[in-house]
C-alpha cells in the first residue's frame, strides 16, 4: 500500500531512478538508473516514444513511479505540487499519466541557440475515477 490518504489497495513501483517515500513521489532523468524509452513504455503500458514527437523531438530515456490499482470514494481528487529542474543544455519533459491520459507538466526542448537551465514548478489537482486508478509520475530525456 502506498500513502495516498483515503485510498485503498494498490501497489507502488518504479522504473529507472525513481522512488516513492512517505508522501513524496520522485522521478528523475537523465543519469544513472534511467532506462531506454522502449523499456519505460513497456513498464508503463503507454507508448512514450510517440507522445512527445509533435515538437519534433525524440524521447530517449527516462524513469517513472507507478501507483496502480488503488480505489477511492466517488468524487475524490488528488492534488500535488511538482518541480522540474533542467541543467543548461539538457532537454526533457516531466509528466504524469492518470488512467491512460498523459499530461505534460514541464518540457524544455531545443528551439535553436544555447539551451539555458530552467526550473519550474506548479500545483495540480485532478479528479479520480471511482473504480480502480493508476497514476504515474515520470521524467524523460528528449
Amino acid at each position: 500500500m502506498f500513502p495516498i490518504a483515503g485510498s485503498s489497495g494498490g501497489t507502488a513501483s518504479s522504473c529507472g531512478n525513481a522512488n516513492v517515500t512517505a508522501r513524496t513521489a520522485f522521478a528523475a532523468t537523465p543519469g544513472n538508473g534511467s532506462v531506454a524509452t522502449f523499456l519505460l513504455s513497456s513498464y508503463l503500458g503507454y507508448d512514450l516514444s510517440s507522445s512527445f514527437d509533435g515538437n519534433g523531438v525524440i524521447a530517449t530515456e527516462g524513469s517513472a513511479v507507478r501507483l496502480a490499482g488503488f480505489s477511492v470514494s466517488p468524487g475524490s481528487t488528488i492534488s500535488f505540487n511538482w518541480e522540474g529542474a533542467f541543467d543548461g543544455g539538457a532537454t526533457g519533459s516531466l509528466f504524469y499519466i492518470l488512467n491512460g491520459s498523459l499530461v505534460v507538466l514541464d518540457q524544455i526542448v531545443p528551439t535553436g541557440g544555447v539551451l539555458l537551465g530552467a526550473f519550474n514548478s506548479g500545483f495540480v489537482s485532478v479528479g479520480l475515477a471511482s473504480g480502480s486508478n493508476t497514476l504515474v509520475f515520470g521524467a524523460i530525456s528528449l
